[in-house]
């Protein structure tokens, strides 16, 4: 089929011939929308096409180079990214603090008693409407600093796998 295609292409004049850019609805193709900018900015050279050209002549003004970095200029002519970063660090603060504030870290010593997730539960699978969500009471044998627990049974010295502090609660009898 390659062979075929190569072949009428051959053959066909019109096909060998360059496509003007109208014809193509061509568009220039940068790596980077702010490759033109850096390059009017830092060297003074302007792209090819008189289009590109004329856009990158009326909007470099609004921008600037600090430290190999494109800016833009508010209206005021302040940089815009920083106000941007500044915002952005106020915002993930106040998310911090919300969640801080609803959060509330489970720790257990060793002999507290606790109920452990169900492996449906813990595996994320749904089971039967009246299947238990959570198992227990189990003790706290050994408590790890990084939020890991070794289990037993009450009447049992038998360890449990380890298991991290997501999937257990405190029981109250």
């Amino acid at each position: 089929m390659a062979t075929d295609a190569a072949e009428l292409q051959s053959k066909c004049s019109k096909c060998r011939e360059i496509p003007s850019k109208a014809e193509c609805n061509f568009i220039g193709v940068y790596s980077d929308w702010r490759k033109p900018y850096i390059d009017f900015l830092t060297d003074g050279t302007l792209p090819p096409d008189r289009v590109d050209m004329a856009i990158v002549k009326k909007r470099a003004p609004k921008f600037f180079i600090h430290n190999d970095e494109l800016f833009r200029r508010s209206f005021v002519g302040k940089p815009l990214k920083d106000r941007a970063q500044a915002n952005l660090r106020v915002y993930q603060r106040r998310i911090a603090r919300a969640y801080d504030a609803l959060v509330q870290p489970r720790q257990f010593a060793e002999g507290d008693l606790v109920l452990k997730a169900a492996p449906h539960v813990m595996k994320g699978k749904s089971a039967s409407k009246f299947a238990a969500k959570w198992e227990g009471p189990l003790v706290v044998k050994e408590a790890n600093e990084n939020g890991y627990y070794r289990l037993s049974e009450p009447d049992s010295d038998i360890l449990l796998a380890p298991i991290n502090t997501k999937w257990l609660k405190a029981y109250h009898p």
